[in-house]
Formats: structure tokens, C-alpha cells, sequence
């Protein structure tokens, strides 16, 4: 999957993402718009009871209408924009005009004492939802704004203002409370702090949502780069060993290492092929193949390569396996004993195992296009002869001294002596193990 691929799906998950909760925006919205509707119709008096009413029936409208565009060719992404700023002049137009009492006219400045700016904290609460951190800042910014319009508004009508700076000193407790009682005290520092106060938490949730954004974003990165992995090496990989490619970038440079290369085929296989539809072929080398690498994965192996009915399993590439040779031929082991209870297709198959240590060069090999992670070496070749040697020595898994030097203390090991091996000048030291 390309990254122009991945940015365009992760973009799409996030848009859905920010419908969705545009969606759960604009329902609250409206669950709260209808009770204080029919609220202020039922206990208004006339022209309130009318007037305020159909004022917020239009709003309430108007968010439906935008709940209905909502992923369809009809949206625009200044929609939301629009309806959540005229909300928020929407609130500040009814802490100006609304009555604060049935009765009596209180000044006006007494509403910053009554209410306070906590219906913007819900308006600004409302934008996260839509995981748009340009919706969120400019919600905050166009509350801050109104919070602070509001209140020069209403402070510019006042004939004479008090404020903080006008406090005597605290001994002077009767002064001090006359003037923070008084209707005529604005405390014009607290609406700045108040202001600030939606602003700042604007701010941070704007980063929250970009940072939700950011980790929706760098998951999916992670699942494609893991999903590109587990392709590289096939179906049967440790664990362990994507998680250690995906924490290096699945890094896979070409590299000189000293692996234990398991070389396995499978024996009388041109018989079974002339026996068998290609079909019932294909099937039992299938799950005979997904048998093995299950083996090999436990082990800590990977499968480097499939040919026909051979298999080539790599120890300690690409990532360290510590006891390479010992785990090599475990995995051998593991596989006879398997095969001699499982059948597969109601065949019984049997294999031979070489198994070779040397140097191997490993890397990824290939085009842009199609990529595969291969090991080549003339340590690959040995385990390749001695699998075939299994049929004149009669025995099922055969392994070189190198190998064998790797191993514990191994009581079921017997020596084959020093064997010609074809493209080897010399005669090459060989074991074989029980299973």
C-alpha cells in the first residue's frame, strides 16, 4: 500500500470520524434547543412567548437541515462553521436581551454574577466532537470574543463602573464588601480571566483533537507497515519478528549474518502428484505448508522460500535468534514428530531435513512493485545437498559440523563421518539425530 494510498484511507476513517460526531453535535444540540423552546413559550409573557420561541425554532431548524447534508454531496465544510459562530452570538444575544427577572429591570452587569460564560464551555465541548481543530479554535475564539463584546456592551451603558482597582484595603471590610456588592462593581479583570479561560481550553482541545487526528493517522501507518511485513515474509511470521521490523521501519537492508538454514522436501512427491487430481495437489501442499511454517514460526524461524514441494526456513535472520542452531533443529525435529500423526488429505507424508550454518547474505530483493525477503549463500547450497544425501544415507535430518557445534549437549547425535558433498572440495563433517 503506497503512503499516498494510506494518507487518503486514514483521512477518509477520520472524516467519517468527524461526521459522525458532527452527527452527535447536532442531536444534543437539538434535545436541548426543543425543552427550552417550549419552556420559554410556556412560562413567557407576550410578545417573549412568541417571539423567543420561533427564534429558536428557526435555529433548531437550521442544525437539522445541517445534520441532514452531513456526508452527502450537499455538505460544505463552512456549514459547520457558520452554525456554530451564530450560536455562540446566538447565546450572547440572549444574556443582552433576555430578561433577567419577570419583573423589575436589575442592571444588566448582574447577569456576569448569575450565569457566567459556562454555556460556551458546552459550545466549545460540542466542536471537539467534530475532530476539527481549526471548528474548535474558532468556537473558542468567536466565544471569547462575544463574552468580552458582551460585557463592554453592557458596561458602556453604565453612568459609573467599579472595578478591583477600586477595593480599599482589606482592613476596611465594610468598604470592601459595599463596593463588591454594589451593581455598579464590573470586576473587569474577571471577564478578561473568563475569556481567557475559553480560549485556553479551546487551545487545548484543539491540540487533543489533532493529536487524536495524529494517532488515528500514525496506527494506520503502523497496521499497512505491519500488513506490508507479514507480506514480505509470508503468512507464518513471529510475532516477534514483525513487531521488531515495524519498530525499526521495516528495515530489511541487505546484511552479511550467520544463520542455520533448514532445507526440507518432501519425499516421493512425483508419485503423489501422478495419484492425485492437481487440485487435491494443491490442497494438501497447502495445508502441509501451513503445518510447517506454524512450526517454523513457534521456532523463531522464517520462511525464506517455497519451491514446488522443497521449503527453505531461516534462522537468525531477519532478526536475531539467539540459539539459531539449536532451534533449527528442533524445528526439524517438530516436524517429524508432526507428520508422523497428522495425515493430510488422507496422505501421509514424509520429508527430508538438511540442515546447514554459515554465512548467508539476507535482504529484500525485487522491484518497486513486488518485493520479496530472500537469503542466498553457499551456506544455503550445503543444506540443500544434505537434504538429498538423507535418501542414499537412509536417515531423515542431516546437519554439517557447524551446525552441530551449535548445539547442547545433544546424547541422540550420531556422526556420518566426512561425506563428498557435490560443489564442496572437501568432505564435509556430518551428523544425524533422532527425532
Amino acid at each position: 500500500m503506497s503512503e499516498s494510498t494510506l494518507e487518503q484511507q486514514s483521512e477518509q476513517s477520520i472524516e467519517w470520524a468527524a461526521d459522525t460526531g458532527l452527527k452527535i453535535a447536532l442531536i444534543g444540540r437539538t434535545t436541548l434547543l426543543v425543552p427550552v423552546m417550549i419552556f420559554v413559550a410556556a412560562v413567557g409573557a407576550f410578545p417573549s412567548n412568541v417571539i423567543w420561541p420561533s427564534v429558536i425554532l428557526a435555529f433548531t431548524i437550521a442544525g437539522l437541515l445541517l445534520y441532514r447534508a452531513v456526508g452527502t454531496r450537499f455538505a460544505r465544510g463552512w456549514y459547520k462553521y457558520l452554525l456554530f459562530v451564530i450560536d455562540v452570538f446566538a447565546v450572547a444575544a440572549a444574556f443582552y436581551f433576555a430578561p433577567l427577572t419577570e419583573g423589575g429591570d436589575p442592571p444588566r452587569i448582574l447577569m456576569f454574577r448569575s450565569y457566567g460564560p459556562d454555556i460556551f464551555y458546552i459550545l466549545v465541548g460540542a466542536a471537539a466532537l467534530t475532530l476539527s481543530p481549526g471548528l474548535v479554535l474558532a468556537v473558542g475564539a468567536a466565544a471569547a470574543s462575544a463574552w468580552l463584546t458582551l460585557f463592554y456592551k453592557v458596561i458602556a451603558g453604565m453612568e459609573q463602573t467599579l472595578s478591583w482597582s477600586d477595593l480599599p484595603p482589606a482592613s476596611d471590610a465594610a468598604t470592601y464588601m459595599a463596593i463588591t456588592l454594589s451593581p455598579n462593581f464590573i470586576a473587569e479583570t474577571t471577564r478578561w480571566l473568563e475569556a481567557s479561560g475559553i480560549m485556553f481550553t479551546a487551545l487545548l482541545l484543539a491540540f487533543a483533537v489533532y493529536r487524536a487526528r495524529t494517532v488515528v493517522i500514525e496506527r494506520a501507518r503502523l497496521q499497512s507497515e505491519r500488513q506490508q511485513i507479514e507480506g514480505l515474509f509470508g503468512r507464518y511470521v513471529p510475532k516477534e519478528v514483525v513487531a521488531n521490523l515495524v519498530a525499526a521501519d521495516g528495515a530489511v537492508r541487505p546484511e552479511r549474518r550467520v544463520a542455520s538454514l533448514l532445507y526440507l522436501d518432501v519425499e516421493g512427491f512425483t508419485t503423489l502428484t501422478e495419484r492425485r487430481s492437481p487440485e487435491d495437489v494443491m490442497t494438501i501442499l497447502s495445508a502441509f505448508f501451513d503445518a510447517i511454517g506454524q512450526i517454523l514460526a513457534r521456532r523463531g524461524g522464517t520462511v525464506t522460500n517455497l519451491q514446488g514441494d522443497a521449503l527453505v526456513g531461516c534462522f537468525n535472520a531477519p532478526v536475531d535468534v539467539p540459539d539459531h542452531a539449536e532451534a533449527a533443529v528442533q524445528c526439524a525435529q517438530d516436524i517429524l514428530r508432526m507428520l508422523a500423526e497428522r495425515r493430510f488429505q488422507g496422505e501421509q507424508l514424509s520429508v527430508r531435513i538438511g540442515i546447514n550454518t554459515g554465512e548467508v547474505a539476507a535482504g529484500t530483493v525485487g522491484g518497486t512493485g513486488r518485493q520479496t525477503y530472500t537469503v542466498h549463500g553457499d551456506a544455503i547450497n550445503v543444506a540443500a545437498r544434505l537434504e538429498a544425501l538423507n535418501k542414499e544415507t537412509r536417515t531423515r535430518i542431516l546437519i554439517t559440523a557447524e551446525t552441530a557445534s551449535g548445539l547442547a549437549d545433544r546424547s541422540d547425535l550420531q556422526s556420518m563421518g566426512k561425506i563428498p558433498i557435490r560443489g564442496k572440495s572437501d568432505a564435509v563433517q556430518i551428523f544425524t539425530l533422532g527425532t
